[in-house]
This record gives C-alpha cells, structure tokens and sequence, in this order.
C-alpha cells in the first residue's frame, strides 16, 4: 500500500553537505541564504539567541535547509530589545557574525568554521581578519555580518531582500 505522506529525502547537515554533493546553481544558493535569514528574523522575533549558530545545525532537508538544535538557546524577556541586549556573553551582532559564517559556506560552497564564544577566543574579540568575500555570491551582506554592521536580524533582512531582488 503506498504512502499518502510526501517522500522526505534527508541530505544531511550543512557541514558535510559541500564535502557530499557536487556544488549547487547560484539560483539555489540565493534561496537557501533568503530562507536561512527569514529563518532566523523568525527566531530573533520569538526573543530567542539560538547561541550555536553552525553549518552543523543547519539540516537539509528535500533541497531546503532547517534550523536545529535549540539545545542551548536562550529564551529572552518578550520585551527584550534584539539588537541591544546581551545574554550570556551573546548578542544579535555575533549570531549574525556566525549567521555570516553560514552564508560564506554556502556561497563558496566550501565548509567554514567559526565560533566567536569557544576557547580559542576567551577574550571574545571580533577576528583581526575573514576571508577575502571579492566577488563571492552575497560578498558584500557577508562583510556586513562579520564587521558588526547590522545591529539586528531584521536590518540583514532589509539589506538582504533589496541585494538578493537583483539576482
């Protein structure tokens, strides 16, 4: 007797994705960057830090990605302000830092690591230096992430949707 339900094809997380699959059309680069942003303007507007933002908690999922592990989010006051409150040593500035981390992987389709609160970084400092982001799919909204330049989720949004209307 077949399924009513949709056929769901699991891909994986997007760490291992560049390493298993052969590089995907700018076309769908683009949406998976549009879908990753929505997804976390949605979270930040719920008063939530996800605080591991990382390829290995991005899944794909039918050619789309979901965000996972909530394991150690914070759930903020609901009159909290997202772009000036700091929890824990987090603010929206560094997970739209890791968020940009994110967004380079895909677009270079090449896996990079970055976590701005770990060991390697006990003074929290912002890196002296990135990648060089010339001429890389959504360079310039990338720079922007990892140079603090968006105070909130809902600012890379608005610059994101009037960047990506061009593609």
């Amino acid at each position: 007797m077949a399924s009513s339900w949709p056929q769901r094809r699991a891909q994986g997380d997007l760490e291992s994705h560049p390493n298993e699959y052969p590089e995907r059309e700018n076309a769908l680069k683009l949406r998976w960057i549009a879908s990753l942003i929505e997804s976390f303007v949605y979270i930040h507007s719920c008063k939530v830090f996800v605080d591991d933002v990382a390829l290995r908690n991005i899944l794909v999922l039918n050619e789309e990605l979901k965000a996972a592990d909530f394991g150690q989010s914070i759930l903020l006051p609901r009159d909290a302000d997202m772009g000036s409150i700091t929890e824990n040593d987090l603010n929206a500035k560094i997970e739209i830092l890791h968020l940009g981390w994110v967004i380079y992987s895909i677009a270079a389709w090449q896996v990079h690591k970055y976590y701005f609160c770990s060991a390697e970084n006990p003074e929290l400092c912002w890196p002296a230096s990135f990648p060089d982001v010339e001429g890389v799919l959504c360079g310039s909204i990338i720079a922007k992430c990892w140079q603090g330049k968006y105070s909130s989720m809902d600012q890379l949004k608005d610059e994101a949707h009037l960047l990506l209307a061009g593609y």
